[in-house]
């Protein structure tokens, strides 16, 4: 059998201490991915402009 250190063990605790720490991070990305979309988006809505500019005048 395989002796185990219960001091290695994660509790509930240690458990819910890791969610919330992982949800905050998801949280972060998730509003860097939305403000990344948004500047691509109007990146995007430049370029078209500017190509419909110059084949209609």
């Amino acid at each position: 059998m395989r002796s185990t250190n219960e001091a290695e063990l994660a509790t509930k605790g240690d458990l819910r201490e890791m969610e919330q720490r992982m949800k905050n991070e998801f949280t972060r990305i998730d509003g860097e991915m939305r403000l990344i979309k948004w500047m691509l988006t109007l990146l995007l809505a430049g370029v078209m402009s500017l190509v419909f500019e110059s084949f209609f005048p």
